[in-house]
């Protein structure tokens, strides 16, 4: 064989491995958030800034959208923890088993996506999206309160 044929015959397999790398990486990404079906209970949103704003929320319970709806949330009142929209598991049938992902969009900004809310040690419990204001908000799940009558039944 020729060194111009083996150069190529290198470079093809370089440029092969490379491209089926990237499709190893896609696939890792892709099952990086899959979980088993937990119950979320209800879901909360909290405004903790000083001014209003309108939250959109949208709730997909094994990718079918079960809740999609706009809040206005009054701005929080000095001395406390701030203004809540409470949701019921019953409006979305919370307590139904399922890979749960909660998407949010704040005052017409960016929507932002919370992939990862199901899972085993807040089985039931309630969820809660904080609004700190400037765009900034995060996803806490609380613990202290159970919404659904029994845990999840899941193989170990």
């Amino acid at each position: 064989m020729s060194s111009i044929g083996r150069r190529r015959l290198l470079a093809a397999s370089v440029s092969g491995f490379a491209s089926l790398a990237g499709c190893s990486a896609l696939r890792d990404e892709e099952t990086e958030f899959s979980h088993e079906p937990y119950r979320i209970g209800e879901v909360a949103l909290n405004n903790h800034d000083s001014i209003a704003h309108e939250a959109d929320l949208l709730i997909r319970r094994d990718d079918e959208v079960v809740h999609w709806q706009s809040y206005e949330l009054p701005p929080r009142d000095p001395g406390t923890d701030g203004s809540w929209e409470r949701i019921p598991a019953a409006t979305f049938d919370g307590c139904t088993p399922g890979v749960y992902r909660l998407a949010v969009r704040v005052d017409g900004e960016e929507r932002r996506v919370f992939p990862t809310v199901s899972d085993r040690s807040h089985d039931g419990n309630s969820r809660v999206v904080r609004l700190h204001g400037d765009g900034e908000f995060d996803y806490l799940a609380g613990a202290k309160r159970q919404f659904c009558s029994s845990p999840t039944a899941t193989t170990e």
